[in-house]
C-alpha cells in the first residue's frame, strides 16, 4: 500500500484495514502485509485521529488499550 493512497482513505476505510491487520497478522503469510499497511497508516494518522474514529475502542473480547507516546 502507498502512502499517498492511505491519506484519501476514509476512518471507515482505515478501520476496515486495521481489522484486517488484525487478523492477516496471525498469519505468516498475511503478516507481512500487515505491517506493511499498519505502517503507512500510522505514517499518516496521529494517534488521536485513529482514537477518535467510531469502534476505536472495541474489540473482539475486551476494549482496545492503546497507549500514545509523545514524541
Amino acid at each position: 500500500m502507498h502512502n499517498t493512497q492511505v491519506e484519501h482513505m476514509s476512518d471507515e476505510d482505515v478501520r476496515t484495514a486495521l481489522e484486517y491487520c488484525r487478523s492477516w497478522n496471525t498469519n505468516t503469510r498475511n503478516c507481512h502485509a500487515a505491517h506493511a499497511m499498519l505502517k503507512a497508516i500510522l505514517a499518516h494518522k496521529r494517534p488521536a485521529q485513529l482514537l477518535s474514529m467510531p469502534g476505536a475502542w472495541e474489540g473482539p473480547d475486551r476494549p482496545v488499550q492503546l497507549r500514545v507516546v509523545a514524541g
